[in-house]
């Protein structure tokens, strides 16, 4: 989850769709009487490809100093 959230924050251009795309699908869901979790099962792959993202953006940004220090931070609290 926390690979989401830095996906969410340095891509979001191009990330927002799959972002929405996963929430709308999982709050469309939320509202069903009758849940069942192997409908929230399609959503994962979206979030993995948002994480791997992510994580893509981490690798890059680890080369500039400027960010080094930022990216272990949340890894500890992730």
């Amino acid at each position: 989850m926390p690979l989401v959230l830095v996906g969410v924050a340095t891509e979001w251009r191009r990330v927002g769709s799959l972002l929405s795309i996963a929430l709308l699908f999982t709050m469309a869901y939320s509202y069903l009487p009758h849940k069942e979790l192997r409908f929230v099962f399609y959503v994962i792959p979206l979030l993995n490809i948002i994480a791997a993202i992510g994580a893509d953006r981490m690798y890059v940004d680890l080369r500039e100093p400027a960010t080094a220090c930022v990216y272990p931070i949340i890894r500890m609290i992730g």
